[in-house]
């Protein structure tokens, strides 16, 4: 599929007018207005969607009222107790999975937008919707990560009450097309309408929207030459005639440095037909001594642009610019930014917060990204695994982050090729005017990339990466050889300090990659980070994109964890709470003066012993204090990765303080050893929420002494309670997941300090939390719920809801609840390895031998091993031997699905041939062809076949030698008919009862023979067999 351009250009002149003294003043045309508020929802588990939702009068006055960002998934709608998905695919549940969320708003459009167009515009609905306005399907989208918008004008009702209704899937293993990630499990995707929506008020001659995949939109800014002295810009301009006639155009381009200060103003003329879309192309004159974009100094000018037609301005449209040039040097593997090579040190981010999914608030989103440019100095990253809400790039633009924007398309899976390509457009257009973004990649570690031609054919100006991947196309520049986006990999839980907490460092093995994917203790991944492949990947000093800032969600276990499904490798905990490793990571890399004291031995259960003290710290001296007695000095360095050890340190009580001096700078960390838990403190994050259903705020509990000494390593039970304007998003009742060992429940709580979710009612007022521990005194502390700005907005009005009669969860229909069944004769593994091997033969009888030997039950006789090994072969061969467990694990799932099905099909004792047949058929589409299908489906369209059927060989009438049209093999017990096609075939085996069927029956048995035969298929030129094959017919063909 080729970009869309529609142009039609009747005159076109362009002036270049370098205006260097004036200030530019912006001018608002367009209304854009968020309606994330007044929304209701319901979730309906049944697998087919209920189109009865869509119509104006459908009663939703019992629908819980809710504000968007919104998911269905956590724990506020699910109950399931888990800070993420407890059943993070549908194999353990369903119920949440099969079924649809749907989304309806009242909006009442004033009768001053008569002549005006009216759009709506989604940031991310996961994963696939269907958009009805006024019971009018707008169109559908498939893609849970980018944009996309609908025109509501044919169908708006000016001056009523008009009504939105969103019907969404979140399905893994959709049936619209195999939407990527499907079935992955890296990471969670949360159903629901999850990032903000927007109404925008247009002219009718507008800047289309600009991120759809199905024409183009907004602007396209390159600047074609760039260096210290002078630069060049282009601004490719789209705009839409919806008017009716001819309409002259005049586009103006002005660029402005930071302050508005205008450097360049470009005119440009063309008439536009109706219904088109034109493209205007602007060159400006070379700019002199441009401030150059890059992470020490991320200077942005803006590109403001104005449509005018018939003397009047219709629309305005701002777009960042920023001037840099940059390489990959491949003789080094460097990044070259402005000339000068860059060191990588960054990081990859999933947008997820516990209790509340990916539904996370804009604020949270922020302060996200605060800490991973200024708390780490991060100045890399990237967007694993998907494009991330559109403030993270405008984010990364103004503060100087390099950016990775990568697609989905992740583990070998057949994904929808038509849905790749456009994702990736989308990708492309939505973010491409963002100067931090370096990086296009078109997936990781799956046998089924996007095309890169796709992005290429969108922008040349860009490094194409790929990380691990096969079938990626020809404009692949950069790989993981160059640079592994995932460096320094190890399942850490913060809390498990040391060996004393947990017995568990897990170290690498003969054939083992590394030992990265069992949990160990922080005091564990802090040295390992600096050793020689200590880690996945990597050492903390070189080149480096940390994996990740964030622990996470996924559809994973990871050997020795506390709870299964929670990825645990973050620098900080899922609820942002530091590990040890990222002090060590603002030792190596932050430019401000600190010092961190590793504080797990200054406790009780130490006192009257001596210990070693790590201190990271980037000064050049760090001095130890014990009760204000210096015991010692020591140098950071980089030779010592900026870490220190202080050894036979007396745990004594009262104070311990490093003391840290870098030229005439001082900093300072203390601890004061605490008695017994006293007290539970409590912190807001925000302490004024809006009361609109959407205000969260994050209330953090500590413990303290009698004394107010913080308590390390606190692990009671905690207890919540939320008074007021407002109600608890997580759970209740915190138990320590200390102790635990992949368990199904739990809060993600291992030690204090540990955070909690308020959410706001629609009403103003105070909010009262607290939190209670036996033998402790309550912790208490009050946020301000403030009243919003309810006013009518450019003619746009929502009315408000009331919660009352309204639910307040989501029951869950026990008696709906589907029970998926499971085995697991081929086990998982928890470590990558390597397999040495020179061809794919050598590959195959390597992974026969390394599956027996994990699987000594395995049927090795079977097909389906055969394929699996085959399968197993010619992965090794595409990744040149490396085994990862996550994709070897994958496979596994496949096989398992592949036996759970044959044992189905044997179970029906159907003719051998036909059993066979079966069997080979999901073979090869699970395993070769890594098909992803609904196992409950084809378990019951296998169980549904009648009992009564003939296998039917049918013999190609030019090769056969059978005397007989059709003939019955009583030893056999199967019909061999020569015919050219199924019909002919039918005719032969049933002569009376075919000729009497109408044509409609014909078309019903043809299809019915079709779903349950691997060896016919239907095209538009009608059904096709495979000779020589099985077919099974029933014996009442009267369908």
């Amino acid at each position: 599929m080729k970009p869309t351009h529609l142009f039609q250009l009747s005159l076109i002149y362009f002036v270049s007018i370098s205006m260097h003294a004036q200030t530019f003043s912006p001018k608002d045309v367009r209304d854009e207005v968020v309606i994330n508020r007044e929304w209701t929802f319901n979730y309906f588990p049944s697998g087919k969607e209920d189109t009865t939702t869509i119509q104006n009068n459908y009663n939703d006055q019992q629908w819980k009222a809710i504000a968007l960002p919104h998911t269905w998934s956590t724990y506020e709608t699910t109950n399931d107790i888990h800070p993420y998905i407890m059943y993070a695919s549908e194999r353990e549940d369903p119920y949440w999975w099969n079924g649809w969320g749907y989304y309806r708003k009242r909006i009442i459009l004033g009768k001053e937008l008569e002549k005006k167009k009216i759009f709506i515009e989604f940031d991310g609905v996961q994963k696939y919707c269907k958009v009805y306005f006024n019971g009018n399907l707008l169109g559908e989208h498939r893609g849970g990560y980018s944009g996309f918008y609908f025109d509501l004008t044919p169908y708006v009702r000016l001056g009523e009450e008009n009504t939105l209704t969103v019907s969404v899937s979140n399905r893994r293993d959709d049936k619209f097309g195999i939407i990527p990630p499907a079935t992955a499990g890296n990471f969670n995707v949360y159903g629901g309408i999850y990032r903000s929506v927007r109404l925008v008020i247009k002219n009718p001659v507008h800047i289309p929207f600009q991120g759809s995949y199905k024409h183009e939109g907004g602007t396209f800014v390159t600047t074609p030459k760039v260096n210290n002295d002078e630069a060049t810009v282009n601004v490719k301009t789209y705009v839409k005639n919806d008017a009716i006639g001819n309409k002259s155009i005049e586009l103006k381009t002005i660029i402005t440095d930071a302050d508005r200060n205008i450097i360049e103003n470009i005119l440009s003329v063309a008439t536009i037909a109706p219904g088109v879309i034109h493209e205007f192309s602007q060159n400006s004159k070379t700019i002199l001594n441009p401030k150059l974009w890059s992470p020490e100094f991320p200077y942005l000018y803006n590109v403001y642009t104005e449509v005018w037609a018939d003397g009047k301005l219709c629309d305005t449209y701002l777009s960042p610019l920023g001037f840099r040039w940059f390489a990959w040097d491949f003789t080094d593997n460097k990044l070259m930014v402005n000339g000068k090579k860059i060191h990588i040190h960054g990081t990859n981010r999933h947008q997820e917060y516990p209790w509340v999914g990916d539904a996370m608030p804009y604020w949270m989103t922020q302060r996200d990204m605060m800490d991973i440019r200024y708390g780490m100095n991060t100045n890399f990253m990237r967007t694993a695994h998907y494009p991330h809400d559109p403030m993270v790039y405008n984010f990364n633009d103004e503060h100087g982050i390099i950016t990775v924007v990568e697609v989905p398309n992740i583990k070998p899976i057949n994904f929808g090729r038509n849905i790749q390509e456009r994702n990736m457009r989308e990708m492309v257009r939505s973010y491409r005017n963002h100067p931090s973004v370096f990086f296009w990649s078109v997936g990781n570690e799956t046998s089924n990339a996007g095309d890169s031609k796709w992005v290429y054919e969108e922008d040349t100006t860009r490094i194409i990466h790929e990380r691990k991947t096969e079938n990626y196309g020809d404009f692949v520049t950069h790989h993981a050889s160059n640079l592994d986006m995932e460096n320094l990999l190890r399942v850490t839980i913060r809390g498990w300090y040391n060996k004393d907490v947990k017995d568990l460092e897990p170290s690498n093995s003969h054939g083992v990659d590394k030992s990265g994917q069992h949990a160990g203790t922080e005091e564990w991944q802090h040295k390992m980070a600096r050793v020689d492949n200590g880690n996945i990947r990597g050492r903390i000093d070189r080149d480096v994109v940390g994996w990740l800032y964030e622990d996470h969600g996924c559809d994973r276990l990871y050997k020795d964890s506390p709870l299964q499904n929670i990825n645990y490798k973050g620098w900080v905990d899922l609820y942002r709470i530091p590990k040890y490793m990222y002090y060590l990571w603002q030792a190596n890399y932050l430019p401000e003066a600190m010092v961190h004291i590793q504080p797990h031995y200054w406790r009780e259960n130490y006192l009257g012993q001596k210990k070693s003290i790590q201190v990271d710290s980037n000064c050049d001296k760090v001095e130890l204090f014990v009760n204000e007695k210096k015991i010692g000095e020591q140098y950071p360095s980089k030779e010592n990765f900026f870490t220190v050890e202080f050894k036979d340190v007396p745990i004594v009580s009262g104070s311990l303080k490093a003391i840290a001096t870098r030229g005439k700078e001082k900093v300072e960390s203390s601890l004061n050893l605490a008695g017994k838990p006293a007290q539970i403190v409590l912190t807001a994050e925000q302490g004024t929420i809006p009361a609109d259903r959407s205000g969260i705020d994050i209330v953090i509990a500590d413990v303290v002494d009698a004394n107010g000494n913080r308590v390390i390593g606190f692990s009671e039970p905690l207890t919540w309670e939320v008074l007021g304007e407002g109600k608890l998003v997580g759970h209740n009742v915190y138990y320590s997941d200390i102790d635990k060992t992949l368990s199904a429940e739990g809060s993600g709580y291992v030690v204090t300090p540990i955070p909690n979710v308020v959410r706001s009612t629609n009403r103003p007022g105070t909010i009262t939390v607290r939190v209670s521990s036996p033998g402790l005194k309550s912790g208490e502390i009050e946020i301000m719920s403030v009243a919003v700005d309810r006013k009518q907005t450019g003619g746009i009005k929502e009315p408000v809801l009331t919660d009352a009669g309204r639910m307040t969860s989501i029951p869950k229909n026990e008696e709906f609840r589907e029970t998926v069944e499971y085995i697991q004769e081929m086990k998982y593994i928890s470590n990558p390895t390597r397999i040495d091997g020179s061809s794919l033969d050598e590959y195959e009888n390597i992974m026969r031998r390394y599956v027996i030997e994990r699987n000594p039950q395995i049927d090795t006789l079977s097909t389906e091993f055969n394929v699996l090994v085959k399968r197993l072969g010619s992965y090794l061969q595409g990744t040149s031997g490396e085994l990862t467990e996550d994709d070897y694990n994958f496979i596994a799932q496949s096989y398992n699905d592949l036996r759970l099905l044959s044992r189905t099909i044997e179970g029906r004792n159907f003719h051998p041939n036909y059993t066979d047949e079966l069997i080979r058929y999901y073979s090869h589409k699970l395993l070769t062809d890594n098909k992803i299908i609904d196992v409950t489906t084809e378990q019951n369209m296998i169980n549904s076949i009648p009992r009564e059927i003939d296998i039917l060989f049918i013999r190609n009438p030019q090769k056969s030698n059978q005397i007989l049209p059709i003939q019955y093999g009583n030893t056999t017990y199967r019909y061999s008919a020569v015919a050219g096609s199924i019909e002919e075939a039918l005719d032969l085996l049933h002569p009376d009862e075919y000729k009497k069927l109408s044509t409609e029956e014909k078309t019903r048995l043809l299809d019915y023979l079709t779903k349950i035969n691997p060896a016919i298929t239907k095209t538009k030129d009608g059904y096709k067999i495979k000779f020589d094959n099985p077919i099974a017919i029933p014996r009442d063909i009267k369908m």
